[in-house]
Parts: C-alpha cells; structure tokens; sequence
C-alpha cells in the first residue's frame, strides 16, 4: 500500500504533497532538506492500493490544491490572499455521524470516476474533498 500525505501550516494551508510507502519517515526526510519542515502543524493520510493510484492521487492533488512548496505538477498560479498555497476553506458542515458514517470512509471509484469528480471541482472552484463531504452531508439529510 502506498499513501499520499498532505502537510499543512498551522493556518490550514496546504504546504506540500507527496507519497510514499512510509510517510511519517518520509516526513522525517523533509526535516533534512526542506525549509519549509518547522512550519508543518498537521498532517493527513490517505492510503491507496497501488502505487500508480497513488501517484496518480498525487498528480491531482498537486494541480487541483495548489500546495506551496511542491515543484511537480504545480504550475505557477495567482495564489489565495496572503500568498497561501490553498484557497481559503469554505465553512465546515456538519459531522456527519449515525450507522452509515462508515460506509462513507470505504467507499471506493474507479480511476476514471476519480477523475471525472476531479475535474467538475475544479470546474466549479471548489475542492474535491468539499465536494464529497457536502455530497455526504445532503445524502445524510435525505436519508433521514
């Protein structure tokens, strides 16, 4: 399994992507080389099955959230207010909890569907984890 790791600074901006087999020493590895290390206040992880899922993940990741200090894939953009790698987040709506809250964490599409979401959230200015998040948050609503 190999996962895709996002560092972010303490204000929530996206500071850099990457995969790897091992991200937490991979982590390590930017404290050797990166300057922008000390800055890193959170980190998340999503794992995928392949490495070509993953790198692929990565790709997308890198072009559609713009973090700062990636190279690869990052093509120079007008950056968010405050010269931030990410556009400032939209407010958070509700946890969504109750008996299907872990079908929502497993669920699974293929490349292509992947892609495709992709493309309509970066069509529509928002992220893809915006997307999916208020996606769940309406079927929740419908469901109850």
């Amino acid at each position: 399994m190999t996962a895709l790791y996002r560092h972010f600074d303490a204000d929530g901006c996206l500071l850099y992507v990457g995969i790897s087999a091992t991200p937490f020493k991979r982590t390590a590895d930017h404290a050797r080389c990166a300057d922008w290390f000390s800055s890193i206040a959170r980190i998340e992880i999503e794992h995928h099955a392949t490495r070509a899922d993953a790198l692929a993940a990565e790709r997308s990741a890198i072009i559609l959230e713009c973090p700062r200090h990636n190279k690869m894939h990052n093509a120079p953009k007008v950056r968010a207010r405050g010269g931030k790698g990410r556009r400032p987040r939209q407010p958070v709506a509700p946890k969504v909890r109750g008996p299907l809250m872990g079908a929502f964490l497993k669920f699974r599409v293929s490349p292509e569907e992947k892609a495709e979401f992709m493309l309509a959230a970066k069509a529509s200015g928002r992220t893809l984890s915006d997307m999916v998040r208020d996606g769940m948050v309406e079927f929740m609503r419908d469901a109850g």
